[in-house]
């Protein structure tokens, strides 16, 4: 036999002849074949030397085998720290995306994101309503228990009702109508009574166990080529699962229901006719009373003009002036403060609006300050 010539195991297994030979046996069982490295031909394994050559039979170290102490959790620790990798790879990821969607060049937020930023105050504007009310003589008018004690030029204006009263103006009979007893009545009525139970029989499906075949066994033939023209073969067999079906029998049931009956009896009920009464019920007049009516003047502070105005900054002008020798006060007092702030660290602004004048110039210091944002507006400021 020389080099050229290789063993191949047959794609039918169960075609090939098994060897019951005893010196074929030997052969089979003496294990793979080998090659002789001077002339390249293929000898059996209990040969000592090639019988082509005469060569001995090569003799090779056996190849180190490096032992780790580890099993088949090795790989599945290397796979978990792969995916940790890949982990800690796409987190970094993520946070230079979330960094850069709040990089100073975004101006806007997510819609449910809030974010706080440190800003220092770089503008205000101001616009404010101030009603300006002047004391003069208000003319007034009403009865005399209306007339206060600071009132002047009082003046009589003849007389006005003053209130209306409801007196009695005598008698009229009213028609209405009364049920009154008259006697009793007979009335026959039916009624369901209890009258013993009734027995019933019924079939009813249960489950009751369970219907098994065994399962299919199926095998098959499995060949080792020994590496010398020959293979060893073992028979492998596995069995299916087995295979259950619920069972179902018949079951009597007897179940007793309450019987019930019609029986019919006479009732006796209060009678009532209606008849036609009369009584007297008594008549009543609006009567108007009247009283003397004045005419009277009071010095009370009225609207007398509106002092508008706005600015920008934190400089707020003073009210108007009050005319001179002409008694004037301050009244109502409306305005609409806002006030800009600019990122400390990018050039990011954003607009706050109050109506308190005194928490607008809370803010004229420079002082800084931390904003928390939601959707582009300045939900609280610190």
């Amino acid at each position: 036999m020389d080099g050229s010539e290789h063993w191949e195991m047959p794609t039918d297994t169960g075609a090939a002849p098994s060897v019951t030979d005893p010196a074929l046996l030997a052969i089979a069982k003496g294990g793979a074949d080998w090659r002789c490295e001077h002339c390249d031909s293929n000898q059996r394994n209990a040969d000592g030397s090639c019988r082509n050559c005469g060569a001995g039979k090569p003799v090779r170290a056996p190849t180190p085998i490096r032992t780790t102490g580890c099993t088949w959790g090795c790989s599945t620790i290397l796979l978990v720290m792969a995916m940790l990798f890949a982990g800690l790879v796409f987190a970094g990821f993520a946070v230079f995306r979330v960094s850069e969607r709040r990089a100073p060049s975004a101006p806007f937020v997510g819609f449910s994101e809030e974010l706080e930023v440190d800003v220092v105050v770089s503008g205000g504007h101001w616009e404010r309503r101030v009603d300006i009310e002047r004391q003069q003589l208000v003319e007034h008018q009403g009865f005399k228990q209306d007339i206060p004690g600071d009132a002047v030029e009082v003046k009589a204006a003849g007389t006005r009702v003053h209130h209306i009263e409801s007196v009695q103006d005598g008698w009229y009979l009213e028609t209405y109508t009364e049920d009154v007893p008259d006697g009793t009545r007979s009335r026959t009525i039916a009624e369901q009574v209890a009258d013993g139970t009734d027995s019933r029989t019924r079939t009813e499906r249960v489950r009751c166990g369970e219907d098994c075949s065994p399962g299919r066994e199926t095998c098959r033939e499995v060949c080792k080529p020994n590496g010398n023209g020959f293979a060893t073969c073992r028979k492998e067999c596995s069995r299916e699962r087995e295979r259950c079906t619920p069972k179902w029998c018949n079951e009597t049931r007897t179940e007793r229901t309450p019987r019930t009956r019609t029986v019919t009896r006479t009732i006796s009920e209060p009678a009532f006719r209606t008849v036609e009464k009369t009584r007297r019920v008594p008549a009543w007049k609006q009567v108007p009373h009247s009283a003397p009516y004045f005419t009277w003047k009071r010095l009370e502070y009225v609207l007398d003009r509106v002092d508008l105005s706005q600015g920008d900054g934190f400089d707020i002008a003073p009210v108007a002036p009050a005319r001179r020798g002409v008694t004037e006060r301050t009244g109502t007092r409306r305005g609409t403060y806002a006030v800009t702030f600019k990122a400390r660290d990018d050039a990011r602004t954003w607009s706050w609006e109050t109506d308190s004048e005194a928490e607008f110039l809370s803010f004229a210091s420079s002082a800084p300050r931390r904003i928390k944002v939601r959707e582009a507006q300045v939900i609280e400021v610190r």
